[in-house]
């Protein structure tokens, strides 16, 4: 059903409604989780939605399946980088951020990447930080922001050492999986 159903799939990607554009790219991302290399294809499209569009949740699973198809093919990386720098420089939403370091885990991250990796690794700072109007930082911002900064590390572990308090803190936090994470 998909071989014939494919092309409207993927006419559905420049619809002028935008609740079937983010459908669709659901629909695209769920498919994609089995077998990305077939819908390297719709790179194109997708990267026009990247750079055009304002909705957070589309963009955060067009990020996702970017991540995966950038396994696939690895000449998306040079396209893909300046998009992402800009999408995370702009955003004030956590999710958004969080979903940037697509960089990593689609292998856009090499050791030749200090200077990516370092913006990358400075926006997860406030993952840590006391939001306003709360006595404590949010502890599900501090383990994904570890999750990120654990990726990042892999490649760059220079890392460690410009944000050893932060790693050091959440060493001593009172959660488990924090601590865990954190080691």
């Amino acid at each position: 059903a998909l071989r014939t159903s494919f092309p409207r799939l993927k006419e559905k990607l420049g619809d002028p409604d935008p609740s079937v554009v983010s459908a669709t790219v659901n629909v695209i991302c769920e498919l994609a989780k089995t077998n990305p290399k077939n819908y390297v294809e719709l790179a194109p499209a997708l990267y026009e939605l990247l750079t055009t569009s304002s909705d957070n949740w589309m963009l955060i699973k067009i990020l996702k399946l970017f991540s995966s198809l950038a396994q696939k093919e690895p000449r998306l990386k040079t396209k893909l980088i300046p998009p992402i720098l800009k999408l995370l420089d702009k955003t004030s939403s956590k999710s958004l951020m969080y979903e940037c370091n697509c960089i990593v885990s689609g292998g856009m991250l090499g050791p030749e990447d200090f200077d990516i990796a370092q913006i990358c690794v400075e926006k997860l700072r406030p993952f840590f930080e006391i939001p306003d109007g709360f006595s404590r930082p949010d502890k599900n911002l501090k383990f994904v922001g570890l999750l990120a900064l654990s990726k990042i590390i892999k490649v760059h572990p220079v890392f460690v050492d410009s944000h050893q308090d932060i790693i050091l803190e959440c060493v001593d936090d009172a959660d488990l999986t924090i601590r865990e994470r954190a080691l």
